[in-house]
């Protein structure tokens, strides 16, 4: 967010620590350039994305404390903060100057898969690493991962031009860079995941890049979140074992499957059916390493597993 939509004043004076505030930024020098004259550190007044995320990505939250930062997690899922109707904002919707569908390179509200991407990050490693955090749990990371999922889907409308959507990708200026065989699918750089576009008022969510070329966009570490949130699977440093722990809600996700998943010259495959009746192969959790079955629960928990 550029420093002249910020507030300089903290409106968040006296509260506490909630690793969510962010410092005000010179607008000067874009793409890398410093102003020469910065101003001095100062609480900007806004709340952005990269506040959260980051301190939870990083394990820069100290264990021991990590209860003084979990409101954090609150702007999450706060329709005026964090919390967009189809996803997560980069800034607070209550934020001065808020704006969702400017186009892209801007952080004054709009969805990045980037970032995105690092928060559901932050939230599976806060549900593994620090258990005294009450303010998310598996049902919000679930719902996390399953707007961002969806932005994955035909449900993203693609901006034509700053006043309209493409109403067929396929038969567009864009087709030629649309992924083979997945049809009307198109992520992009940023987008707004709010039920209407401002300034403007469009319906959305919608990519709100207008370029003429597609971003195929699979920087944004979208495998990882289902590999280490919904299958859990989370290496321990050492090449004896691993922890699988899966987070998606057993009511949300049934049954589902992850097989051939290479780590450590052998080869995992981890599956859950909440009745039995999809695999037919008995209930609940299963983890296999090289074929074997290593362990095995009747409910989704914490499984350490052998290699």
């Amino acid at each position: 967010m550029n420093a002249q939509w910020c507030n300089a004043t903290n409106p968040f004076a006296g509260e506490p620590p909630d690793a969510v505030h962010t410092y005000q930024r010179s607008s000067a020098g874009d793409h890398g350039g410093r102003a020469p004259n910065p101003p001095a550190p100062a609480l900007a007044g806004v709340r952005e994305l990269a506040s959260l995320s980051s301190p939870w990505y990083f394990a820069a939250v100290p264990v021991g404390n990590a209860s003084a930062y979990a409101r954090s997690w609150l702007t999450a899922f706060d329709p005026e903060g964090l919390g967009g109707d189809y996803g997560l904002r980069t800034a607070e919707k209550r934020a001065p100057g808020y704006k969702c569908g400017a186009g892209c390179c801007v952080w004054s509200g709009s969805m990045w898969p980037f970032e995105t991407s690092k928060a559901i990050t932050a939230a599976i490693n806060v549900l593994n690493d620090y258990s005294t955090v009450q303010t998310l749990n598996n049902s919000g990371f679930f719902k996390l991962l399953h707007q961002y999922a969806e932005s994955h889907t035909s449900v993203w409308k693609v901006m034509n031009s700053s006043t309209s959507f493409y109403t067929n990708l396929s038969a567009s200026k864009v087709a030629e860079w649309l992924e083979p065989g997945l049809g009307e699918l198109w992520v992009a750089e940023a987008g707004c995941a709010d039920a209407a576009l401002t300034p403007g008022g469009l319906p959305g969510p919608a990519w709100t890049d207008t370029a003429t070329e597609g971003y195929r966009y699979n920087h944004a570490t979208f495998m990882d979140l289902v590999l280490s949130g919904v299958v859990g699977i989370r290496p321990t440093g050492g090449t004896s074992s691993v922890v699988v722990n899966p987070l998606a809600p057993a009511a949300s996700l049934t049954w589902w499957a992850a097989d051939g998943i290479p780590l450590f010259d052998k080869v995992l495959t981890v599956s859950f059916d909440a009745d039995g009746t999809h695999f037919h192969n008995g209930t609940g959790l299963k983890v296999w390493v090289d074929g074997v079955l290593k362990a095995s629960s009747p409910s989704l928990v914490r499984l350490v597993v052998s290699l």
